[in-house]
């Protein structure tokens, strides 16, 4: 069982002295007709749940046949009918509270829940609502339905309350709550569309004003799309379709703070899928059964590191200007690392100049300059290095080949040393990388990648412009907790256009993650929990892949900036820096007709390692003196072999013709 805290019980007091009925809350998003896809199984327990299986639909405005049709013909309903209720004239007719007290399911449709809070409240409709929810009825609400059914709610009276918005001022003037509608679920706030439109930060932003404001603690309660939660009359709660619903708690009474921003100190965050259970009575979940419990648990490195959460020179101004003069001086040698196209590089060189820098060099991170003798010169030199505009692929092959590649890999893991991470790049720096967060779609699809990074946090995950575009959205927001949920990581690190982080040790040895700008950072932490993985698609066909949502029970969610230091470590650990050398007797070649790659280091055992453009690991053997890697399996294309013993390596791009 999990733990319960004190704000949690009293909520849990509420509603056990509340008469309820039963509630279906969806967060938006199309039904599927197929007797698989993800409502068929939550629409028909809501009417399995009624006496007379009779359902009425509420839509502010007109509304087609289909879900009347879908829950007779599929779900078992005896009677569905539409109600078309968009006048005060109408929501307060006898006749429509008559009409829906003859129905033991009412299900209200998405649009603007304004239009419901403004229309209904203190007419007929919604006293229907009520007693037929006391009678034991069941409600339902999908999107804009489902914002109307907790005690608390967002009106959305001044339109829709922006994420981004929300965790840089919790105070907005677009964040309008009220507690004078429905009383169903007391303690309690329902969102909708969680994941697909990052609505993490808003509900605790939907939190805090409350706190702020009314000087009560609130649950939150998000949902994804094609995702339903149903909620009986014993307050057990079961979870359907493809999403996740979110639960967020707050520790104590002290956790949230303004510091012109939204600061929390430690949220309690659980994310059901498919089959989840949570008794709202006592707090227990069930249904989620593998252990992921950290091995690394802390961060140890003893440099600093620099991530900002744009590209955008405009949005990094005053990192640049940290990284130049808060650490050493502005006579240090810097190095700036970029692709193959130096043109953002040079931009970056100018704003560094600006900032009071004297010794700039660019230099590309491609494959042919691995072995560079200038580029090696330049690391050595360097006391500080800014990567920007790095194609994963590209650096990771630098970085696992050649003196300048084995020197820069050296060079940002030894003690002290300062470097810099722009936009996108800042998702290097991690154990793990999001590889195509920057597709639509990718997580409705199945389709992020996820690969190894850099490693200089060995137990963290970071993703950039959280907040670039909403078609992004769904990417930014579900791919930390998979990925901490995949590699069993302890942090992961959200940034926007807004902020950025600086890590790095203090004088006693504790290391800590320091937030800067006008948003807070993001940070969610996995102390041990047990967790999985969506099975369900949309559709509910066999073949279908089913999106990549994670699941936990138990994560801690804090929002931070520099008023707020936050602790990942309590020690560091002393590098030291291995000088590769590269060897000259090393043969490689493809054999395309008996597909196969030849492998010749004389006198040496050896590993070898065969990259594909993604960066990803093909196949990976030891020999000795020499040996054959058959490439029947892969496809025709361009290829790294990289051959390493003790500290010298030797790294090839070949092609493979199948």
């Amino acid at each position: 069982m999990k733990r319960i805290i004190i704000q949690l019980l009293i909520v849990l007091i509420s509603l056990s002295s509340f008469a309820q009925g039963n509630l279906l809350i969806i967060g938006g998003g199309s039904e599927k007709s197929s007797e698989n896809s993800w409502n068929h199984a939550a629409y028909k327990w809501a009417v399995d749940q009624s006496e007379n299986k009779k359902v009425a639909i509420i839509a502010f405005g007109t509304a087609d046949n289909w879900l009347p049709d879908y829950f007779v013909n599929q779900c078992g309903a005896a009677e569905a009918t539409n109600f078309n209720i968009s006048n005060s004239t109408t929501a307060d007719a006898q006749t429509t509270y008559d009409d829906l007290m003859a129905c033991d399911v009412i299900f209200l449709k998405g649009g603007d829940q304004y239009n419901y809070y403004s229309t209904y409240k203190g007419t007929k409709t919604e006293q229907a609502i009520e007693d037929k929810f006391s009678e034991g009825g069941v409600i339902c609400g999908t999107s804009a339905g489902l914002a109307v059914l907790s005690e608390v709610i967002f009106t959305a009276k001044n339109g829709s309350a922006y994420p981004d918005d929300c965790i840089k001022n919790p105070e907005h003037s677009d964040i309008q709550l009220a507690n004078d509608f429905f009383p169903f679920f007391p303690g309690y706030l329902f969102d909708s569309h969680f994941t697909i439109r990052a609505r993490f930060g808003r509900l605790v932003a939907f939190m805090a004003n409350w706190k702020f404001n009314q000087n009560e603690s609130i649950v939150g309660i998000g949902v994804d799309e094609m995702t339903a939660m149903s909620i009986d009359d014993n307050n057990m709660g079961t979870v359907y379709g493809i999403g996740t619903v979110n639960i967020y708690t707050a520790f104590s009474e002290n956790t949230f703070s303004q510091n012109s921003k939204l600061l929390a100190d430690s949220i309690q965050v659980n994310q059901l899928l498919q089959g989840c259970t949570i008794d709202f009575n006592t707090g227990e979940i069930t249904g989620l059964t593998e252990e992921r419990n950290p091995t690394i648990k802390q961060e140890k490195g003893n440099y600093i590191v620099y991530a900002s959460g744009s590209d955008n020179i405009s949005d990094n101004l005053d990192m640049i200007s940290d990284f130049v003069n808060d650490n050493g001086s502005t006579d240090d040698k810097i190095l700036i690392v970029t692709g193959s196209s130096q043109t953002i590089a040079n931009s970056y060189k100018t704003q560094l100049t600006t900032a009071g820098a004297t010794d700039i060099e660019i230099y590309s991170a491609t494959i042919d300059m691995a072995s560079n003798d200038d580029f090696a010169n330049a690391v050595a030199e360097a006391s500080k290095i800014l990567f920007v505009n790095n194609s994963y692929a590209d650096l990771k092959y630098f970085l696992n080949g050649g003196t300048a590649g084995e020197a820069l890999n050296a060079k940002i893991r030894s003690n002290g040393f300062v470097s810099a991470f722009i936009g996108d790049n800042s998702r290097l720096i991690g154990q793990t990388v999001v590889q195509n967060y920057l597709e639509a779609d990718a997580t409705y699809y199945g389709e992020l990648t996820f690969n190894e990074g850099l490693n200089l946090l060995k137990t963290t995950a970071i993703i950039p412009n959280t907040y670039k575009s909403s078609d992004y959205y769904e990417n930014t927001s579900a791919a930390i907790p998979y990925a901490m949920i995949t590699d069993t990581l302890t942090y992961g690190i959200w940034l926007n256009r807004d902020n950025y982080i600086k890590y790095g040790p203090t004088d006693n040895n504790e290391t800590y993650v320091n937030a800067y700008g006008t948003s807070p950072v993001m940070i969610l932490k996995n102390d041990g929990t047990k967790g999985g993985f969506s099975e369900q698609s949309a559709y509910g066909y066999t073949n279908d892949t089913p999106p990549q949502f994670a699941g936990f029970e138990n994560m801690t969610l804090s929002l931070i900036d520099e008023s707020t230091p936050y602790k990942v470590g309590n020690e560091v650990e002393v590098t030291t820096a291995i000088e590769p050398t590269r060897p000259k007797n090393v043969k490689i070649f493809v054999i395309n007709t008996d597909n196969r790659i030849h492998c010749s280091w004389p006198q040496n055992q050896f590993f070898v390692k065969v990259f594909d453009t993604n960066g990803r690991i093909m196949i990976s053997d030891l020999m000795t003196d020499q040996g054959f890697i058959s490439t029947t399996t892969f496809n025709s294309g361009v290829y790294i072999v990289n051959l390493k013993s003790d500290n010298q390596v030797f790294n090839q791009r070949i092609f493979i013709s199948n």
